[in-house]
């Protein structure tokens, strides 16, 4: 087995649900799990759609690959790559009074049931 070289990728993290995704190819088009944002263009161009914009979370990330087996993940629909699932993520308030932030975290550890 050879050696696989790093390549950086355009991607986004969705503020909502957690997940952070990235187009494979040209035509990718990408979701997140919860739909509120998506991705497309692989290494050609890069479009993000939204919801609301402010629930992205633009970012690059370094991948273990190369583009071949990127487009080839696409093209076969394999789908190995393109998602990255966040554990345990907790949306973050995107209202600004501290009293909302207050009462966001208030149900955010009630509904955890552990106290």
């Amino acid at each position: 087995m050879k050696n696989k070289k790093y390549i950086k990728i355009n991607a986004i993290q969705c503020l909502e649900c957690g997940d952070i995704i990235y187009s494979r190819a040209r035509h990718d088009y990408r979701r997140c799990s919860c739909g509120a944002c998506a991705i497309d263009g692989g290494f050609e161009y890069t479009r993000v759609v939204a919801n609301k914009l402010k629930c992205v979370k633009r970012m690059k990330i370094k991948l273990e690959t190369v583009h071949q087996e990127l487009f080839d993940d696409w093209n076969e629909h394999i789908n190995e790559f393109g998602l990255i699932k966040t554990k345990n993520w907790i949306s973050p308030p995107l209202k600004k009074t501290c009293k909302e932030k207050i009462m966001y975290l208030v149900k955010q550890v009630l509904s955890l049931g552990k106290f």
